[in-house]
């Protein structure tokens, strides 16, 4: 009876061993989810003519980047801003002849952002498409 007690307790020992040892085995790590697939990207050429921005009305998509040129064709220097999307494009200063490009995420929709051209607004920047994330209710 004696020797049964100690092939149990041998056998409890080796099992104990051995899970010890499978859970200090290295882990597969979990599958990450892939990553989401960048904005899509617009081009947009914005020409200021003297206190004038060429094209005067644009459209783009929500959650679209936009990479914007912005270039001085007038003989003086423009303050130019985007009403609306401060967080995106702060207040610039071209001097005449100037370009300077920047790149957007449109992320905020409407009819109402305005390029202001030393604080008057003469464009419009339309960004379509709805504020409510897709399939809420």
């Amino acid at each position: 009876m004696r020797s049964r007690y100690l092939s149990l307790l041998a056998s409890v020992m080796v099992i104990a061993i051995l899970l010890a040892a499978l859970g200090r085995m290295p882990h597969r790590a979990p599958a990450l989810p892939p990553a989401a697939p960048p904005p899509p990207a617009e081009s947009l050429l914005v020409e200021i003519r003297d206190g004038q921005i060429v094209p005067s009305a644009t459209q783009v998509g929500l959650g679209h980047r936009l990479a914007l040129t912005l270039r001085n064709h007038g003989s003086r220097r423009a303050e130019v801003r985007l009403s609306g999307y401060e967080h995106e494009f702060a207040a610039v200063v071209l001097a005449p002849g100037e370009t300077l490009q920047r790149t957007l995420v449109l992320d905020l929709p409407g009819e109402d952002f305005a390029w202001l051209v030393d604080g008057r607004p003469v464009a419009r920047l339309r960004v379509a498409g709805s504020h409510l994330v897709e399939g809420h209710r």
